[in-house]
């Protein structure tokens, strides 16, 4: 019901809480299978999710088609960097990010595009941004899903 921007990130409040089953770290996606966050604070009524755009959000992550894996960081205006993905692996602008479910997030959910690839100065690691999925569709509906 709410999109509220802090220091850290955008949080997203929603109007379910405790009393609904809503718990702290559920996932929050919307009817597409696009990663919107993770649910960070309860009450009652309603809950607050940190977006994956947020500074604290972080998950594990794969390139569709392509057998290379990383973290995926939220960096606020610029979206989503990718972390530890080798200078030698092949990531081009317009790959497809989802996770990969080695964490608590299930696989497949879509987190975004790659949009820009750049070699980095330590020569071991690429910078990689990412356009996160959720700024392209509507969030009046959000899907918990309840561990």
């Amino acid at each position: 019901f709410n999109l509220e921007s802090t220091p850290r990130g955008h949080n997203l409040l929603i109007n379910k809480g405790q009393i609904d089953g809503i718990k702290r770290d559920d996932v929050v996606i919307s009817s597409s299978g696009v990663l919107i966050g993770v649910v960070d604070d309860i009450s009652d009524n309603h809950s607050r999710v940190v977006m994956v755009t947020n500074l604290d959000f972080k998950t594990t992550i794969k390139i569709i088609s392509k057998n290379i894996s990383g973290i995926a960081t939220g960096a606020m205006g610029g979206g989503v960097h990718l972390d530890f993905i080798s200078e030698n692996d092949d990531v081009a602008e317009g790959d497809m990010v989802v996770t990969t479910g080695n964490d608590t997030f299930p696989p497949g959910l879509i987190v975004g595009k790659v949009t820009k690839v750049s070699s980095s100065n330590d020569g071991l690691f690429k910078n990689i941004k990412v356009k996160p999925a959720v700024e392209e569709i509507n969030l009046s509906r959000a899907l918990v899903l309840l561990r």
